[in-house]
């Protein structure tokens, strides 16, 4: 019990940036960011054994006659948690976590907690194609519990380890295997707008180049160059691609916990147990009245659910849903292509 709370008192949810401004204002906010403790399964609770992706069931193929024909479009991949995490409270939280980890290590599901990957798919004015498959990874999670240990506390949620992006093979690979099995990933793919669509593949572009994917984790922001966890980079591409419901979606996606001033080290005066301990079992979903930091994100549960509830409804957000499925895995289809218009990103501004 005592790693899984260590685990979770810092900040990682899921699993497997940049303007000097903003990485000098994280830098300032989460002075100790690089956090040690053993790396939870990744996406798909690890590589598994080799499976075919070239034939009829191999994700590439499912994914072309669901919707890789259309002009251009986002798409979601969202692997849920065995079951929920409950993020009432850090208490709540680590015991979810140690019931998943017990599924993946004695009843054989595939992963412990929830993960989100996308591609981009866009036709160019000359009507070349462009195509994009990843999703934000930790390389290690090494680091962190002597950031702990140092006295971090709960500012840990807001620092970051290394970060990569998933390749396509290991992508195709992992959604190939889970589309296999019943309710372990579902689909969201958006049809938009062309120069939504470019929009988002030039902030992807920028994402990479630019070094802001070497940061993961939970509290780092990906449209302010921070970094970013796996289903916030995911969410964020499907922002600057600005589809009309977004704003809604988001508050159907994204969580917000407020975490006590109080039991957030900073150097010369860290948090200690005697700092922590009194917020073990606290509502951190309420806001309180002593001084706190917000911290708002992407859970990849919550997507997951919305697919399911439109499947189910055939509709969301007022418009019809086209559904599809990728092998044994719910997917839906919403076109904004008429409705979507690229956003800002690369943004600046502190944290609450």
């Amino acid at each position: 019990m005592t790693k899984y709370l260590a685990f979770f008192t810092l900040f990682f949810y899921c699993l497997p940036a940049g303007a000097q401004t903003a990485l000098e204002t994280l830098r300032g906010a989460a002075p100790a960011a690089e956090v040690n403790s053993p790396e939870p399964p990744r996406f798909g609770g690890g590589a598994g054994k080799p499976v075919d992706v070239s034939g009829p069931d191999g994700f590439p193929a499912q994914a072309a006659a669901a919707y890789r024909s259309l002009p251009n479009y986002i798409t979601l991949h969202t692997i849920p948690s065995p079951a929920p995490m409950d993020w009432t409270s850090v208490g709540s939280l680590a015991l979810a976590f140690a019931r998943n980890e017990i599924a993946v290590e004695l009843l054989g599901q595939t992963h412990s907690i929830g993960h989100v990957a996308f591609e981009i798919g866009c036709t160019l004015p000359d009507g070349s194609r462009t195509f994009l498959m990843t999703g934000q990874s930790p390389v290690s999670m090494k680091g962190f519990s002597e950031q702990v240990k140092q006295g971090s506390g709960f500012g840990a949620f807001f620092g970051y380890v290394e970060g990569r992006l998933q390749t396509e093979d290991e992508l195709n690979q992992s959604l190939t295997r889970l589309s296999k099995k019943n309710k372990e990933a579902a689909f969201l793919t958006m049809q938009i707008s062309r120069e939504s669509c470019l929009e988002a593949s030039r902030y992807m572009a920028a994402y990479r180049s630019e070094g802001v994917y070497t940061r993961y984790g939970l509290g780092v922001r990906p449209l302010y160059a921070e970094g970013g966890g796996c289903a916030n980079v995911g969410a964020s591409v499907l922002e600057v691609a600005g589809p009309s419901s977004f704003p809604l979606l988001s508050k159907q996606w994204s969580r917000t916990i407020y975490l006590p001033k109080k039991a957030m080290g900073v150097p010369g005066n860290p948090a200690g147990a005697g700092d922590i301990a009194p917020f073990l079992l606290t509502d951190w979903t309420r806001k309180p009245a002593y001084p706190s930091k917000l911290l708002f994100f992407y859970d990849p549960d919550l997507v997951y659910d919305w697919i399911l509830r439109a499947y189910a409804a055939g509709s969301s957000e007022g418009r019809p849903v086209k559904r599809y499925a990728i092998n044994k895995s719910k997917g839906v289809l919403v076109d904004y292509s008429g409705d979507s218009a690229p956003t800002q990103w690369w943004k600046t501004g502190g944290q609450d």
